[in-house]
């Protein structure tokens, strides 16, 4: 209300004035409303290894660049995080799951995804791997389709991805593009990855280390 009196009424008012005057003019309205407050959803797992969230990065996509990563949502350990020019090729995302599996010699019990194409070769190879399993989640039901916005644990994640590492990447893109020395144009994104590609994966490397 206060932001909708300045912007459309052009109207200079407190925010305490606003607040006390709806609290006179709608107490119920105001009392019901403070119930409802924000819930943080909680989040239970078994375990290590008992569910895995892989997703997409794509703040970096406007410059060519696009990352994959994967953590497990007990321990928040960085599975793999990975840049490339896509995260949308369903062979390129598989074959991060392969190496990393191949790597750890560990199978999640579930892994979690957003609904997007890219996802359904990774999908598939696990639940085959997982056919043979006897436990709860063996087979079709080890792998979990959501939303992103559900997809809390990767979500949150790259939050303070962000913070930490990759601002720093989309100043300096930025920048370039101010400069008039990146166009968005293929060609371009194509010598931008040439040229920051393997420093980037390097800082990626030593962040998923850390």
């Amino acid at each position: 209300m206060w932001q909708t009196l300045q912007q459309k009424y052009l109207l200079t008012v407190k925010r305490d004035d606003v607040r006390q005057t709806i609290s006179r003019l709608d107490p119920s309205g105001v009392q019901l409303r403070s119930r409802h407050r924000f819930v943080r959803r909680g989040y239970f797992t078994d375990g290590p290894n008992q569910v895995w969230h892989a997703d997409g990065y794509d703040k970096l996509k406007p410059f060519g660049i696009a990352i994959s990563g994967c953590i497990d949502g007990f321990s928040r350990k960085v599975m793999w995080l990975r840049s490339g020019n896509t995260n949308n090729d369903p062979g390129i995302i598989a074959q991060h799951y392969v190496q990393c599996i191949s790597e750890f010699g560990q199978l999640p019990a579930r892994l979690r995804t957003d609904c997007g194409t890219e996802n359904g070769t990774m999908a598939a190879i696990h639940c085959a791997l997982r056919s043979q399993h006897t436990d709860d989640f063996a087979g079709a039901l080890s792998h979990m389709y959501g939303t992103s916005t559900a997809n809390q644990r990767i979500e949150s994640w790259w939050s303070f991805f962000r913070k930490q590492r990759t601002q720093f990447w989309i100043d300096v893109f930025s920048d370039l593009r101010e400069r008039h020395l990146f166009n968005g144009s293929h060609e371009h994104k194509c010598l931008l990855r040439y040229v920051f590609l393997g420093v980037l994966q390097k800082e990626l490397d030593e962040y998923r280390q850390l």
